[in-house]
């Protein structure tokens, strides 16, 4: 038997983009308006899921302590007491 060739969804973005791309005739009138329309949900679409990427990835950065590590008064001194490490300011 033959070796199954099973393409992967990668490799067919290209023929997805040429078949998209490609006129066909038009079945119904389709005014500037909706155009327009389609054009924005489109954008708000994109533009929306960018923020939701954006939290999804602080969320899980904050969950897993991938953020740097926070500067006590107790490791840097006492700025109200004057002291700098630990050490009076003379």
């Amino acid at each position: 038997m033959g070796k199954l060739i099973v393409p992967r969804p990668v490799s067919l973005l290209p023929l997805l983009a040429l078949l998209l791309a490609t006129p066909k005739p038009a079945q119904a009138y389709v005014d500037p308006g909706t155009g327009a329309m389609l054009w924005q949900l489109t954008a708000a679409a994109v533009i929306g899921s960018l923020f939701y990427v954006r939290r999804v990835f602080t969320w899980l950065r904050d969950r897993l302590a991938f953020r740097a590590t926070s500067i006590t008064a107790a490791t840097v001194g006492d700025p109200v007491r004057g002291t700098l490490d630990g050490d009076p300011l003379e």
